[in-house]
């Protein structure tokens, strides 16, 4: 088995960093942060900026662990691996509370994909993800699918099924307030 599946147990990760003369000792701050933000998070913890021009992906959450009040509770995005048939893979978004995840649905061709299904946990109150509420949660699932979109296009992930979920739930690309 390997734990590059969308479920908590493989996705949800402590992050423990340790500075006493920077950090304050005792935060135990719950944003929720992404691998990719690690980088972007360190350089900002030492007053560097991610060079504009490096690609480097990712948010500095920095603020996150230093001063008391941040902008929004951090996402962390799932990018699922192709399929064997070489196929686009699932792509995911978690929040503190909700994770959702987009899945292509192949249709008959073996190139031809008919849109994009799309799950929904609360996992504060389904800590084992047993049951998908996108179905009860549609306005949540469009606010969410909207943080999806705008996170893959901000980190330039060519997975060709963001349109899908645009053209699905009548969204736009339009950039983070947060960022």
């Amino acid at each position: 088995m390997y734990k590059n599946v969308p479920w908590e147990e493989s996705m949800s990760i402590p992050f423990l960093i340790r500075w006493p003369e920077r950090i304050p000792i005792g935060v135990d701050d719950s944003t929720v942060i992404s691998s990719m933000d690690f980088a972007p998070t360190l350089l900002g913890l030492v007053g560097i900026p991610a060079p504009a021009d490096s690609g480097m992906q990712g948010k500095d959450y920095s603020k996150a662990l230093t001063e008391v009040t941040v902008c929004g509770q951090g996402v962390a995005l799932y990018y699922g691996p192709p399929k064997k048939d070489g196929s686009p893979g699932i792509r995911g978004l978690r929040t503190r509370q909700y994770k959702l995840l987009a899945t292509p649905e192949a249709a008959d061709g073996a190139d031809s994909f008919r849109g994009v299904s799309v799950q929904l946990y609360d996992l504060l109150q389904d800590p084992y993800e047993l049951e998908d509420v996108a179905t009860a949660s549609t306005d949540l699932v469009r606010e969410l699918a909207r943080q999806l979109v705008r996170d893959l296009t901000a980190t330039l992930d060519p997975w060709p099924h963001r349109h899908d979920l645009i053209k699905q739930f009548l969204l736009s690309e339009e950039p983070d307030v947060c960022s």
